[in-house]
């Protein structure tokens, strides 16, 4: 991706050749998968750039921030593209939910949207997100996309995160760590059997226990007993 966003400089004919086949490539790309994990940082670097200042100032865009702009323009600047899936994520353990979705996105859906529009007579552009799971206590219809908000024209899917981690605490000294995001009862709708409860009806469950302001981390704990795994809270 790097390499389409520019030309070559050096003027090398290794270069220039190089240059022509990821060229070619682009022009014949169809179906393209974008898969992104990215440091928090980065979200909340591209959050500062879309979020509106207090005193009216203007946020001068950082390099990261050009470059993040750039890769969307350069991906709807392929022409015969037809499907597009984006697979995001972030580094860090804690919950995707710290993530501001909608300033993190508004550059690229404004720009998948000019995109649609400019081509309104292909009805074949199909853009599919994939995020993980909100958190109810850290996620809101002004800052995330939900059922309860307005989505953008664009399909959203949602996703686990990866609950289980291996922790070096010594050299060569391993511990597994149970840091969990929405639903951290996942592993009860895994025991659907026991409990007669299906994922889906867990996780309404949940959502009505941090409603109501019950110490669902706790009663997770009471449930897993998790002797050889440590539990880290969000």
């Amino acid at each position: 991706m790097e390499a389409l966003l520019q030309a070559p400089h050096d003027g090398s004919s290794i270069s220039s050749r190089s240059w022509k086949v990821l060229s070619y490539v682009g022009s014949i790309i169809q179906d393209l998968n974008v898969t992104l994990r990215l440091p928090l940082a980065c979200y909340a670097e591209l959050e500062h750039h879309n979020s509106s200042p207090c005193d009216g100032s203007t946020v001068m865009p950082s390099a990261a921030t050009l470059s993040w702009i750039a890769m969307w323009q350069a991906i709807c600047d392929l022409q015969h593209l037809r499907r597009l899936h984006v697979w995001l994520d972030h580094e860090n353990q804690s919950s995707w939910s710290l993530v501001n979705e909608r300033l993190v996105l508004s550059d690229v859906f404004n720009i998948l949207e000019e995109r649609l529009k400019a081509h309104s007579q292909d009805k074949t552009f199909d853009v599919h997100f994939n995020m993980p799971k909100l958190h109810p206590r850290l996620s809101s219809p002004a800052t995330h996309f939900s059922e309860a908000s307005h989505l953008p024209s664009f399909k959203i899917e949602r996703r686990f995160r990866q609950r289980y981690h291996s922790i070096e605490w010594a050299p060569q000294q391993f511990n597994e760590v149970l840091k969990a995001d929405f639903p951290i009862l996942w592993e009860i709708g895994e025991m659907e059997q026991e409990f007669g409860m299906t994922m889906e009806e867990l996780e309404d469950y949940e959502k009505m226990m941090w409603d109501r302001g019950d110490g669902v981390e706790r009663f997770a704990l009471e449930i897993y007993g998790l002797e050889n795994v440590h539990y880290e809270p969000m």
